[in-house]
């Protein structure tokens, strides 16, 4: 089983299922000074703190990916929930799912950046399987999970 995002495929030993778009939005907390800004160009961006959950994939153990807004000032969390105390506490700014900061956007402790090109963006996940090779128990929860949290 794997989870990736964006992913196209045309071969006959995949079985993809699509599980519903992660909408994305770059945050910044209300005390902090790319708040009160407007139409954020990239420059200013990078005189901040960008805000990024580490890919823990092996391949970039060494050497992560390059982050999204090619700041030089990154700040690598290990898991959104860290990104969002971050971002709540004024460190820097950074992209989260929607669905994780709605309450702070709600009362006004964050905001979205008024970045010049868009400061929402959507995913559109998938759930990927081998054809051929049923599920098991486990595996058939994991995706009934994954399906009803995200549903």
């Amino acid at each position: 089983i794997m989870i990736i995002l964006d992913f196209e495929d045309d071969s006959d030993t995949l079985l993809t299922v699509d599980l519903p778009d992660l909408e994305m939005g770059m945050a910044v907390s209300t005390s902090h000074p790319l708040s009160g800004m407007q139409e954020v160009g990239k420059d200013a961006l990078h005189q901040f703190f960008e805000l990024v959950v580490k890919d823990s994939s092996p391949k970039f153990s060494k050497k992560p990916k390059n982050v999204f807004m090619g700041s030089q000032n990154v700040v690598y969390l290990s898991d959104f929930y860290s990104k969002k105390m971050a971002i709540v506490d004024g460190v820097g700014f950074g992209w989260i799912p929607m669905h994780h900061i709605q309450k702070e956007l709600e009362d006004g402790s964050l905001c979205l950046v008024d970045y010049e090109r868009f400061n929402r963006w959507t995913y559109h996940p998938k759930i990927v399987t081998r054809k051929g090779e049923p599920l098991g128990r486990a595996g058939q929860l994991f995706i009934q999970t994954l399906e009803g949290r995200q549903g």
